[in-house]
């Protein structure tokens, strides 16, 4: 074989094995993209189930209690600025159940921390569905350790003629008056 042949064909190889290898890293970033999307996605669907999995029971516990449930996925909107500009939130209680003609919001949790009514974003959520849905107690269950928490904001005044909160698309007055999604 001429040797200008062999010098000519040397560059040659080097730039195809370049060019696989580039297709090989980048193959190999999409089936890691791929993979991590799936992991998540997976993820999600696996805590979303348990969740669904931990309402269900929190339905046999509070029916054990001698609640009714009464809805389920309740939603309200209300309103908030930042920096002054208005935002709307959506937000969604578990369930609304009732008891001797009184009903209660519940939120229905399952772990190790995340029961405790004391656990810091618990305790927000609490608050929040107590100002948002006008609710001066609210249940959380404990689906882990079976157990029903009562929970209260004493600090804090639900003046219920005054009180007009969003619920959904409709403003109506007063604490409870719920809508009941799905």
């Amino acid at each position: 074989m001429p040797q200008w042949l062999v010098d000519a064909a040397e560059p040659r190889a080097a730039l195809i094995a370049t060019i696989a290898a580039v297709c090989v890293a980048v193959l190999l970033v999409a089936i890691g993209a791929w993979c991590a999307i799936a992991w998540k996605r997976r993820t999600m669907l696996e805590r979303f189930d348990a969740g669904r999995a931990a309402e269900r029971e929190a339905e046999f516990i509070l029916a054990a209690a001698g609640f009714r449930v009464i809805a389920r996925q309740i939603s309200a909107r209300w309103t908030m600025t930042v920096d002054g500009t208005r935002c709307e939130v959506d937000l969604r209680a578990d369930l609304r159940v009732e008891r001797h003609g009184r009903q209660w919001l519940v939120e229905v949790k399952s772990g190790a921390a995340a029961p405790d009514p004391l656990w810091p974003s618990t305790r927000r959520q609490l608050l929040e569905y107590s100002l948002a849905f006008g609710a001066s107690e609210l249940l959380l269950v404990d689906v882990t350790a079976r157990r029903i928490h009562v929970v209260s904001f004493p600090d804090l005044e639900f003046a219920s003629a005054a009180a007009w909160v969003h619920w959904a698309d409709e403003c109506v007055p007063g604490p409870m008056k719920v809508r009941a999604g799905r």
